[in-house]
């Protein structure tokens, strides 16, 4: 079976109604001039153009998307499209683990029963919250005080590798916010702060302080100060750049090789069958 096949496949059996997905095929640096990611051109490639297709329409569209049929169309990058995300398997390949990714940073925790991953490149929190969400996780919620003593461990671990214009470097975004509608602070899965386990604010917090420059509004996205005794949560300004907390829910998967006797806690698969891995979460072509 070769890629367009497997990607069909995934198409078929990944949605109710079969969709079309973005490539890697684009002509942004060259308009009308299609390449994959990895240079080669698309004449290269054993793909066909759908009927009247490419037509670039309003002269904007300079990304590709696959049909369920197996024929490409050119498209609006800002447009929101699933997508498939692909490796070549290798020798080295690292194994899946705890965590159900071949990402390493992603670190499987005892003591909460979550797996986390540490991004020292600052990014607002929208950046932030879309980066989680693409690596299958979403931006970390504090449970429980004992969480709260983690986020701050992770992020005084890695404060010399972080990358933030914040210059008192005790600020990670993490997954919540303030509400304007319903006038709470709320997890980015619905619950209140006390609901969701752990809703301890720093000293004076939250204080909605205004930037001095007026280049950002009210503080309205949450963050925790490590900088505090006792871990506390922070308001602040969504579109400042900080690093962030990925969280992610382990995943049991028996491998193989393994026996059908239970097990306690997730369990590592020791070999991964497929090299596509399937995103179905839409996103435009910039926010890959």
């Amino acid at each position: 079976m070769n890629i367009l096949q497997t990607m069909q496949n995934l198409i078929r059996t990944s949605f109710t109604t079969p969709k079309s997905i973005y490539t890697g095929i684009h002509s942004t640096f060259a308009e009308g001039h299609f390449f994959s990611i990895d240079g080669i051109p698309l004449a290269h490639m054993p793909v066909n153009w759908a009927p009247d297709e490419p037509n670039n329409v309003d002269g904007n569209e300079n990304c590709t998307i696959l049909h369920p049929n197996g024929t490409l169309a050119d498209v609006n990058c800002g447009y929101v499209h699933p997508f498939i995300c692909f490796k070549k398997r290798t020798d080295d390949m690292a194994e899946m683990n705890e965590c159900g990714t071949i990402d390493r940073e992603y670190q499987y925790n005892n003591v909460t029963g979550s797996c986390y991953k540490f991004h020292i490149i600052a990014r607002n929190w929208q950046r932030a919250f879309k980066t989680c969400s693409a690596e299958g996780g979403y931006l970390a919620i504090v449970n429980s005080p004992e969480e709260a003593e983690l986020f701050k461990t992770m992020h005084l671990e890695n404060l010399r590798r972080t990358t933030t214009q914040n210059v008192n470097n005790r600020i990670s975004f993490l997954g919540f916010r303030f509400w304007q509608e319903l006038g709470a602070w709320v997890t980015i899965h619905g619950q209140t702060l006390k609901e969701a386990g752990y809703d301890h604010w720093a000293g004076g917090e939250p204080n909605n302080v205004k930037n001095a420059d007026n280049l950002y509004e009210g503080e309205y996205c949450g963050s925790i100060d490590a900088g505090c005794k006792k871990v506390g949560l922070n308001d602040f300004w969504c579109k400042y750049e900080n690093p962030f907390i990925c969280e992610k829910q382990p995943v049991v998967v028996e491998s193989s090789s393994q026996s059908s006797s239970s097990t306690s806690g997730p369990t590592t698969v020791s070999y991964i069958d497929f090299s596509v891995a399937n995103t179905i979460v839409p996103r435009n072509y910039d926010e890959y």
